[in-house]
């Protein structure tokens, strides 16, 4: 499906922070970071900025002699007041040797705790050889630390660092290698953690994105998902190959936590599952993110969005388009593709339709940045830039989510904040300014933002009278169904008392009294409509349901009511019919006599 089949929504607000981030940080960043209402910013000189979400800076600290290649915010669990950065940068020496070359990289992770950066609580030797970090992914617990190298090495750090467990910092933690090298850097990394019945078991996996070169886009112009997954090349990891080989790797890191007091590596790893390649096309830097709410990881390629389990290849939606970035924001999906403008000639180039040397000039498409947001699983998209329009050949820098609100940095300089409207602004999107009201949306948002049931029972009532007034009365009463329990049940009875709306009101009737919730005149109302469409099977039904169980609301079944008729046709305690139950052949049988004021 293509974006133009998306309903579209505004269900972020979007404002500017910065049209020029350089000059607010006073440095060109060269990572950035977002958490807690936290904005984080690493630079070349080895500095991090911090400032609040209105990009206030608060703070600024020197935590490497080089560049500052990544940041992460994390708080301990069992205390929030407990808050720490960790920063993973060059500390090697700035000046060159006597030859006039710089030393190469000597990485280090540094855990800080967030009010003091005097001294690290741990450091953390991140150096493989000369290679070049590329990326890092911190557990939320700060247990396991992954670095990704360019060479497509990727080594893991595991260990309780979140604790301050002695004077003198970790220096010295070994870590293990996942995967040495490979000829594809290693642009993403990503932690998942599945629930285990012991606290002490940690099943953790991580998801490793390499870019790889471009293979053959797969057709998702027709048959959806069934024809990509037929279209796919096997699994190398499943056909015995290579597991090494690049793409969409899945790493088991699970461990079994000790209970030594004070020891920072108290853990055994335990049995583990293979490396396994989940797609052997990958991704590069900044197109791949993990929806945590869904334990999935998003690919973003120029034909589609690919999803994946920690178990296999999930669906692909086709959204083309030449990709820039994607962030998961919560269970929507942020998308920043390019959007080609019309092509123009380039300056210098030769005049006329084929120009003086009688070859045909060079013209040049602009490339202007576009953001989406999606949500992929209801086809809708609720979020975009169009009142803050990115220059052209732009680029996005950073991407950053924290907890509903996105900060989107570009190399132009601009910094734009998306946050996410709650549940009630968002229904107003959908039931008043648009129209016809998308009832049926609206239900299914409220549900799955787990809205309070009483207020999701008013939409179901307001979408019942809404199809009332509409006159789809099947419509309605299917509504109106929802609501047994919440709304009274006289305001939807009285709406359906014509003779010609009996079988709505049966449907309720049975609605009510499959919840228990019929009290006698619903059950003497809801005979009276079987005897008025002469269906003797529900009626024996409906007194057998009766005699079965004692905790029916409702009059003993012998009973004689006199015949009346109330205002408005209405029924009363005197417009029931009178019916007399009697036993034969192990059934209950009923004969009826029917009011003949009952549908007046």
């Amino acid at each position: 499906m293509s974006r133009s089949g998306f309903k579209r929504f505004e269900f972020f607000d979007v404002d500017s922070l910065s049209s020029d981030i350089v000059a607010t940080l006073g440095c060109t960043p060269t990572c950035a970071a977002a958490e807690g209402g936290m904005l984080m910013f690493g630079d070349r000189t080895g500095h991090i900025i911090l400032s609040d979400r209105n990009f206030h800076i608060s703070a600024r600290h020197r935590v490497f002699r080089g560049e500052v290649k990544g940041l992460a915010y994390l708080y301990d669990s069992a205390s929030i007041n407990k808050q720490y950065i960790v920063v993973l940068g060059d500390d090697a020496p700035p000046q060159t040797d006597s030859s006039g070359n710089k030393p190469p990289p000597l990485y280090f992770v540094k855990i800080y705790a967030a009010s003091d950066f005097v001294r690290p609580l741990h450091v953390l030797n991140a150096t493989v050889n000369d290679a070049v970090m590329s990326c890092f992914a911190v557990l939320s617990d700060g247990y396991q630390i992954a670095v990704g190298y360019e060479n497509g090495a990727v080594i893991l750090f595991s260990g309780r660092y979140l604790q301050e467990v002695s004077n003198t910092p970790i220096r010295n933690a070994a870590y293990s290698v996942l995967q040495t090298s490979h000829s594809f850097p290693v642009t993403s990394l990503h932690f998942c953690e599945i629930p285990s019945k012991k606290s002490s078991d940690r099943r953790i996996r991580l998801f490793a994105v390499m870019d790889t070169p471009d293979i053959p886009a797969l057709d998702l112009s027709q048959g959806g998902d069934e024809a990509a997954s037929a279209q796919r090349p096997p699994d190398p990891g499943m056909n015995g190959d290579d597991p090494k080989l690049a793409g969409v790797l899945i790493f088991d890191t699970s461990v079994t936590l000790g209970s030594a007091p004070g020891n920072t590596s108290d853990f055994v790893a335990a049995p583990r599952h293979p490396v396994r390649v989940l797609d052997e096309r990958g991704a590069p830097a900044r197109c791949a993110s993990f929806m945590r709410g869904q334990s999935e990881l998003v690919v973003a390629r120029n034909e589609a969005v690919y999803n994946y389990s920690i178990e296999d290849r999930g669906g692909a939606l086709a959204i083309a388009g030449d990709k820039q970035c994607i962030c998961a924001v919560g269970r929507y999906t942020m998308i920043v593709s390019v959007e080609e403008r019309i092509a123009v000639p380039v300056v210098g180039a030769s005049a006329g339709a084929h120009g003086l040397d009688g070859e045909l000039p060079t013209y040049m498409k602009p490339k202007r940045p576009v953001v989406n947001i999606y949500d992929l699983k209801n086809k809708i998209i609720c979020g975009t830039s169009k009142k803050y329009h990115l220059a052209l050949n732009d680029r996005v820098l950073f991407c950053l989510n924290d907890g509903g609100v996105v900060y989107l940095i570009t190399t132009g300089g601009s910094m734009l904040r998306f946050r996410e409207k709650d549940t009630h602004r968002k229904l107003d999107v959908l039931l008043n300014q648009t129209s016809p009201p998308l009832y049926s949306l609206a239900i299914m948002l409220a549900a799955e933002e787990q809205l309070e049931p009483a207020e999701i029972m008013k939409l179901y009532k307001q979408y019942g009278d809404h199809l009332y007034e509409e006159k789809d009365f099947d419509g309605a009463i299917a509504q109106y169904s929802h609501t047994v329990g919440y709304i009274p049940s006289s305001s939807v009875i009285t709406k359906f008392l014509d003779p010609y709306r009996i079988s709505n009101l049966i449907a309720y009737l049975e609605k009510l009294h499959a919840k228990n919730l019929a009290a006698s005149d619903h059950i003497t109302l809801l005979l009276s409509c079987y005897a008025k469409i002469r269906d003797d099977a529900q009626i024996n039904n409906l007194l057998e349901s009766i005699a079965l169980n004692p905790n029916t609301k409702t009059v003993p079944v012998a009973t004689a009511a006199g015949t009346g008729a109330s205002k408005a046709g209405t029924p009363s305690a005197t417009a029931a019919p009178s019916f007399n139950a009697f036993a034969s052949g192990g059934k209950v049988h009923l004969d009826v006599t029917i009011s003949s004021n009952l549908f007046n």
